[in-house]
């Protein structure tokens, strides 16, 4: 997304498959993703027809992304921190 290509996410029962679904949410884009098959070729499909959607999107990913949650560095290492107690207590 940083390079400002649109994304429309399927979202599945595995985390893995849920990774889209937490980026375009907190991106402000929960209309890109979809919750079955169908939905995944509609929203696609309507997005590749909405020439100026895309350009509306292209114009602003980067700055959705700098701005978000997703990119806010210092909480992610202060979880990171609080968390290698319970490795070191795993692997002991």
């Amino acid at each position: 997304m940083l390079d400002e290509s649109a994304v429309v996410s399927l979202c599945g029962e595995r985390p893995v498959s849920r990774a889209g679904l937490s980026q375009l949410n907190n991106l402000g884009l929960p209309e890109l993703v979809a919750f079955t098959e169908d939905q995944y070729v509609e929203i696609a499909t309507k997005l590749a027809n909405d020439i100026p959607r895309l350009k509306e999107l292209r114009a602003t990913l980067r700055q959705r992304m700098e701005k978000s949650v997703l990119m806010d560095g210092p909480p992610f290492r202060r979880t990171d921190r609080s968390l290698r107690p319970l490795d070191v207590a795993a692997v002991a």
